[in-house]
């Protein structure tokens, strides 16, 4: 969209010989048709070699198509004109920035990227200078930057931080120094999946009961279940502390207060259902399904039904992204498409 407006502002620049590429090459930006609107828009800058700008276009455009090198090639030609305005100057920085992070050269645009933070402090650049640290295995710097970003622009990013103390504890083999850096993670963000069930995962390692049912009980109380591997870890721990039917209570106990996760009620149905009481499986199932249509609890309900047709028909996602709103068919901690953290749930 960017590059659409600035190509758009300008069309007037250009000179009469050329305006019939540009509107043709600009009318494939707009379709997408990358490969047309190169070919239109480099016969532009042949006519119009004057205008940085549309070089800088162009390099865009060649990065939009994935020719990574190309677009390097066009943008740190245009950076080293003389007498460029600051704004411009600005804009093909931040190009290059983007060229060498979507080509893999972290190093390179960490480097234009400071050089761009030099005459531009606008928190957006912390934020992505926070992200390129975080790519490049670089944790704790990446945090520093994460916190100038929330500082500067008031905005939340504690998810983005616990995810870098996560990665710092996952480098440390002394459980000791794991768990502190996994505690400073669940400080960010107290529900972080992958931080909770790793300390889960140490606490029973190192054979310390007290943590471990501590942690069991965060887990519960805050209703950490997120796909069904979750639930049967925390029972497999139950069972094996001949504790189980204490948390089948808890979880009775749930759905009995109508707790809006659906895993408590697929877990429950699946638990009715090994111990012979089918009806009662499929009842908490349709109970729920009662109050809340959610995939994942209707598979599971035509399951229990065993009716061969319906479950064959029934294709459905059982995941969305709350933020970028892409279904997927299994769990993601960081969506794929828009690299959110945590933010997939029951569709």
């Amino acid at each position: 969209m960017i590059l659409k407006n600035f190509l758009k502002s300008l069309r007037n620049k250009v000179d009469d010989k050329s305006k019939k590429s540009f509107l043709k090459g600009f009318g494939y930006l707009i379709n997408q048709e990358y490969d047309k609107a190169l070919d239109e828009l480099k016969e532009v800058v042949k006519n119009n070699t004057h205008m940085v700008e549309m070089y800088v276009a162009l390099g865009t455009l060649f990065r939009n198509k994935g020719e990574y090198l190309k677009a390097i090639h066009i943008h740190e030609s245009a950076v080293g004109e003389k007498d460029l305005k600051e704004d411009l100057k600005k804009q093909i920085l931040h190009e290059l920035v983007l060229d060498y992070k979507l080509s893999g050269q972290f190093e390179k645009a960490i480097y234009y990227l400071n050089t761009l933070l030099k005459i531009d402090k606008s928190p957006v650049l912390y934020k992505l200078m926070a992200t390129l640290l975080f790519e490049k295995g670089e944790y704790e710097n990446a945090i520093k930057f994460y916190l100038k970003y929330a500082k500067l622009s008031k905005k939340n990013v504690s998810r983005e931080i616990a995810y870098c103390y996560f990665k710092i504890a996952e480098k440390i083999s002394d459980p000791k120094g794991k768990i502190k850096q996994l505690k400073k993670s669940v400080n960010y963000f107290s529900n972080f999946r992958l931080a909770n069930y790793e300390l889960l995962k140490i606490y029973k390692e190192i054979k310390n009961d007290k943590l471990l049912f501590n942690q069991l009980s965060w887990i519960i109380d805050n209703d950490i279940f997120l796909k069904k591997e979750d639930i049967n870890l925390v029972s497999n721990i139950y069972f094996d502390k001949e504790k189980l039917e204490e948390f089948v209570k808890k979880c009775i106990g749930k759905v009995s207060t109508k707790n809006e996760n659906p895993i408590y009620y697929i877990f429950l149905s699946e638990y009715f259902s090994k111990t012979g009481d089918t009806q009662k499986a499929i009842s908490i199932l349709k109970d729920f399904l009662k109050e809340k249509k959610k995939v994942i609890v209707a598979k599971q309900y035509i399951l229990l039904k065993d009716d061969e047709v319906l479950t064959n028909l029934f294709e459905e996602y059982l995941y969305i992204c709350n933020k970028c709103n892409e279904p997927f068919n299994e769990y993601y901690d960081i969506c794929p498409r828009c690299n959110s953290i945590q933010t997939l749930y029951f569709k």
